[in-house]
């Protein structure tokens, strides 16, 4: 019970680090987009008059988003606090890699399904106790509240599967989570010219699963400034707030987490479908429950690829 513990809150903390870059990076790409389409519209913007025809006027049409992307992510990091205890902390360089898909079936103006299917690996240098795979599905639909995609709203449901790769071992945990999530993304100061981006959301997640003991509700505030010195370079700063009620602990009945997650790091972005960055994370959870406290600092190096089409 011990080791799934331990292999769930790391899961649990690499995950959340996964999901905190990819807002960021998602914030750039669709800012860049919208930023690139506004100056298109622009360009070819024009009001025209033939006299069998009358006044005439460009409508300017949403792109359609890609029908698959292929994505990766490799990372190697340092943690202070492999096992996430308050009063035995033991650090260990690790690995973990990232492979997966997204499949857009179809999109209208405002509603974009999508289907992802991915597989991560972690490996632990010095506590190879902890090393485990997560494989997972999510099913999901975002709506653009507004036209320019600065407010949206997004559902989704995710199963997922945690593994060790120790034969003996078999199954840790399996569980679905719904989540909800307002989203809000906008450029600082004047649009196309400051380079200075906000992103900010609130999320309402629900997970349940096997064993009952790691139920739990979630109400997350992930706040990102990110500052674009330059094209393709990019360096933020983040921070989320998580209140987690948990329904089925064994121990604490009502037990009830404050976890806090704060980053600042530095990416660049070589091509569309390669970048390279390097972060530094710093997590605290603070809970009623005894021996669920505990701090952890997790510099790390990443390399990320997509491909869309």
């Amino acid at each position: 019970m011990k080791i799934r513990f331990f292999i769930l809150a790391a899961v649990a903390l690499a995950r959340t680090a996964y999901s905190q870059s990819e807002a960021r990076q998602e914030t750039l790409e669709n800012l860049s987009s919208d930023i690139q389409d506004e100056a298109a519209a622009q360009q070819v913007a024009f009001r025209a008059t033939a006299p069998e025809l009358g006044e005439i006027g460009l409508v300017q049409r949403q792109p359609a988003p890609d029908t698959f992307t292929f994505f990766t992510a490799q990372n190697v990091f340092y943690t202070d606090n492999a096992f996430l205890l308050d009063d035995f902390k033991l650090d260990s360089w690790a690995y973990s890699g990232r492979f997966g898909v997204t499949y857009v079936p179809w999109s209208v103006r405002d509603w974009t399904p999508s289907i992802s299917v991915d597989q991560t690996f972690f490996r632990y240098d010095r506590v190879s106790v902890l090393d485990f795979n997560v494989q997972s599905i999510t099913f999901a639909l975002k709506y653009d509240i507004t036209r320019d995609e600065s407010w949206t709203a997004t559902a989704a449901y995710s199963l997922t599967r945690i593994f060790t790769p120790r034969l003996d071992a078999g199954d840790v945990y399996k569980y679905g989570t719904l989540n909800l999530s307002l989203n809000h993304v906008r450029q600082l100061g004047e649009r196309g010219v400051s380079p200075f981006f906000f992103s900010g959301s609130f999320a309402v997640s629900l997970r349940n699963g096997d064993p009952t003991a790691f139920d739990r509700v979630d109400l997350d505030l992930p706040l990102t400034l990110i500052y674009t010195p330059f094209e393709r370079a990019q360096i933020f700063a983040s921070f989320r707030p998580s209140v987690q009620f948990y329904t089925n602990d064994p121990v604490e009945s009502d037990r009830r987490d404050l976890n806090l997650l704060a980053a600042v790091g530095v990416s660049y972005q070589f091509a569309s479908w390669f970048s390279v960055g390097a972060n530094y994370s710093w997590t605290g959870n603070y809970s009623n429950a005894a021996f669920r406290d505990y701090e952890v600092n997790m510099p790390g190096f990443s390399v990320t690829g997509k491909i869309s089409f």
